[in-house]
C-alpha cells in the first residue's frame, strides 16, 4: 500500500462513520497490522510521560485531533512541545473506531523531527560544615 492509499483510508476511517469503520477494521487486520507503513506525519498532541516519553499521541489528519499513538520500547530523550510536527515509519499494532485511534510500534531511528534533549544534570555545591572551635 502506498502512503497516499494509506492516508486516504485513514482519513475515510476518521470521517466515514460506523459503516466505513467496520470495513477499515477488516482492512486493518488483513493488510496493515504488523506491516511497516510508509512515512506518515502529524503534530504532537500529548507525551507520556512529559519528559523522556515512551508514548506519543499525534494528530495525523487535521493537526489537532488525536488519531495515532506511537509506542517506543525505550524512552526518547527529553521532550518536545505540543504542536511539534514529526514524521515516522511504524508498524500498526491495533485500531479502535471510536474514538478513532491507530496504535503504532515505532523504532527510535524511524522517528524524524524529534529534537528533545535530556536536561543537563543539576550539580549541587557540597554542604559546608561549620568550623570547629
Amino acid at each position: 500500500m502506498s502512503r497516499d492509499e494509506f492516508c486516504e483510508a485513514f482519513i475515510q476511517a476518521t470521517r466515514g462513520g460506523i459503516e466505513f469503520a467496520g470495513y477499515f477494521y477488516m482492512y486493518f487486520d488483513s493488510s496493515m497490522k504488523g506491516a511497516l507503513l510508509p512515512t506518515l506525519k502529524g503534530k504532537v498532541v500529548k507525551l507520556t510521560p512529559e519528559v523522556k516519553p515512551k508514548t506519543l499521541v499525534l494528530a495525523l489528519e487535521d493537526g489537532t485531533t488525536a488519531d495515532a499513538t506511537l509506542k517506543f520500547e525505550m524512552p526518547l530523550a527529553g521532550k518536545v512541545d505540543v504542536g511539534t510536527e514529526l514524521s515516522f515509519e511504524g508498524v500498526p499494532e491495533s485500531y479502535t473506531a471510536s474514538p478513532y485511534m491507530v496504535v503504532f510500534n515505532v523504532e527510535p531511528d524511524k522517528l524524524h523531527g524529534w529534537t528533545g534533549k535530556n536536561p543537563a544534570p543539576v550539580h549541587h555545591a557540597p554542604a559546608h560544615k561549620p568550623a570547629a572551635n
